[in-house]
């Protein structure tokens, strides 16, 4: 039996609340992320010699980006129910959990520790953004018109004298 995912959201608005629907709804974008990166490490950085190697290289991306959703779900969950308010704290909090796991996975992690505090600044950011009326899926690129003039012509332009 299948069950219907589209249920299942990551809703900024209930924190603290729904902890298994925000578990699937953030693990749907961490599937996408290791899909990525398994398909980029198995094609392009270490070509696995059978279907076995290739299985078990793909299984780590998975593990780590299934564990740090997670983690971020279940640090900000708690953080919530802990502190009783929801502020851009959580998030950030939230995001060094989700790094920290990551560089428990990792042999030379420096780079992710740099990466995870980078990306918990954004998130705190960004759910300060949020809690303060920004809305994310409110623009309309599809009808916002840009233009850029280029001039290509190679005639002198004789509104303006040299002044030599």
């Amino acid at each position: 039996m299948l069950i219907n995912l589209k249920q299942y959201n990551y809703n900024h608005r209930t924190e603290g609340k729904e902890p298994f629907q925000k578990l699937i709804g953030l693990g749907k974008y961490a599937y996408i992320g290791a899909c990525l990166t398994a398909a980029y490490e198995c094609s392009v950085v270490r070509q696995p010699h059978n279907f076995r190697m290739a299985f078990v290289q793909g299984g780590k991306h998975f593990l780590v980006w299934l564990g740090a959703s997670a983690t971020f779900t279940t640090a900000v969950l708690c953080l919530t129910n802990i502190r009783k308010k929801d502020d851009p704290w959580n998030y950030f909090f939230g995001t060094l959990a989700s790094g920290g796991f990551v560089y428990s996975f990792l042999q030379r992690g420096q780079l992710v520790s740099f990466v995870t505090l980078y990306a918990a600044i954004g998130a705190a950011v960004w759910k300060y953004k949020l809690m303060h009326g920004y809305k994310p899926l409110d623009h309309s690129f599809k009808f916002r018109i840009s233009a850029h003039y280029f001039n290509f012509d190679k005639t002198p332009d004789v509104r303006y004298e040299k002044p030599y």
